[in-house]
């Protein structure tokens, strides 16, 4: 039931999913690195938008966690969600089945399921099917249509098995959201409210500039 999957997660690693440069767009009096929440690629291939859930790390700088990739090749009508995610070096970075959820204000409105494999030492990475299913084309197809009424914020929430601790969890604490001021086209930190603050293990998804309406307007 699993080979078109596995099929997807090779073609995900010859896409280079997990290439996608991180580059410093803006830096602060500090100097501290600001980085893109999201991405778009546009071309006569394909339309595709990646999404990055930012956390620091122990030297307190900002890193991808989470990357996921929407893909939609033009020439075989083929699409996908593709996930990467980053793993500490004690974790077990074994083949792992994991339940994502796709939530609304921290309660779940969709269930994915993946296949993780390691990609190397720091991360794992996988496709998403909808629970229950093997077609990750269906995948694609619900994810996409929350993600537009949802405007490209969103959040998922790995379920974690038994064997299988959330050692990440206080950096995810100290998540903050990069966003794009679209009346000065600055890029500016803003820090978590009390009351938006994710919970521990709860990745968050921004869309910058007008990348979202972008992807829609490339898509069929």
């Amino acid at each position: 039931m699993w080979l078109i999957l596995f099929y997807v997660i090779k073609q995900i690693k010859a896409a280079g999913l997990y290439a996608v440069g991180f580059v410093a767009i803006y830096s602060y009096s500090t100097q501290a690195e600001v980085l893109p929440t999201s991405q778009i690629t546009v071309d006569a291939d394909q339309c595709r938008i990646d999404f990055f859930h930012l956390a620091k790390n122990q030297q307190q700088q900002f890193e991808p966690m989470i990357q996921l990739a929407m893909v939609y090749t033009k020439n075989s009508q083929s699409r996908y969600v593709a996930i990467k995610r980053k793993i500490p070096h004690n974790k077990d970075a074994s083949v792992q089945y994991e339940n994502i959820q796709y939530q609304r204000a921290h309660k779940p409105v969709a269930v994915f399921t993946t296949y993780w494999q390691p990609l190397n030492q720091e991360h794992q990475i996988g496709a998403l099917v909808v629970l229950g299913s093997d077609n990750y084309q269906q995948a694609f197809d619900k994810i996409t249509s929350l993600m537009f009424q949802d405007n490209g914020h969103f959040e998922l929430f790995p379920h974690y098995g038994a064997d299988t601790k959330d050692t990440s969890s206080k950096d995810l604490a100290l998540q903050k959201q990069i966003v794009k001021n679209k009346s000065s086209q600055n890029t500016r930190l803003v820090k978590t409210s009390p009351v938006s603050k994710p919970r521990q293990g709860t990745y968050q998804f921004y869309v910058q500039d007008d990348h979202l309406a972008q992807f829609k307007k490339c898509l069929p």
